[in-house]
């Protein structure tokens, strides 16, 4: 009787029992979210209006870096790490490897192989001319000013994108790197290109 009792009471009231969830559901719904996510990653388009203001901002950091000069870079300045750099390049270019190879002496380097094998492959292109080294300093800031304003849109929006490339066209300390036979600007494009190879 009381059963029947209850029934008729949620008959009329037309409450419908609720099914308690379970946590099973709420673990199925992950996978959900992660694919969604995944989803709006790929959704991530370069359009046509990013790479006409990317060329802008490209444009004017070239601007900033040329009007530097190019002196301190053709000087191998700062010494003795520009002179170090250029030699390990010119050594790896003759078959020497990467070392320091002066006056019939080889010296171990201080440096790691990175930066000087960027140098070497380009020394040939350069006419084999070391105060021509510098100009791949200045290649890979460009690189990294487009990868920071790439990486920026990724994550945030265009305006930010805008933003983030003409603040490090106008870091002085940037500027003033981005000319000189140092590993300074080339790490940080590697840091950038890494970041936007694990988004």
């Amino acid at each position: 009787m009381r059963r029947s009792t209850r029934a008729k009471a949620h008959s009329r009231s037309g409450a419908i029992p609720v099914k308690p969830r379970h946590s099973s559901d709420s673990a199925s719904s992950e996978p959900a979210r992660r694919s969604a996510n995944a989803a709006e990653t790929s959704a991530f388009r370069f359009k046509a209006i990013d790479a006409a203001l990317l060329a802008l901002v490209l444009g004017f950091a070239l601007l900033l870096i040329a009007g530097t000069g190019f002196a301190n870079g053709q000087e191998l300045w700062p010494m003795p790490d520009a002179v170090e750099y250029a030699a390990m390049a010119v050594n790896l270019d003759r078959g020497l490897g990467p070392v320091l190879h002066f006056a019939g002496i080889t010296y171990p380097s201080r440096y790691t192989i990175g930066y000087p094998l960027m140098l070497a492959a380009a020394y040939p292109l350069l006419g084999r001319r070391p105060e021509r080294l510098c100009l791949v300093t200045a290649l890979t800031a460009l690189v990294a000013v487009a990868g920071l304003y790439i990486l920026t849109l990724w994550v945030f929006d265009r305006p930010s994108a805008v933003f983030a490339g003409l603040l490090l066209a106008t870091s002085p300390h940037f500027l003033g790197l981005s000319t000189c036979v140092m590993s300074d600007v080339p790490s940080l494009a590697v840091v950038v290109l890494a970041a936007l190879a694990f988004l």
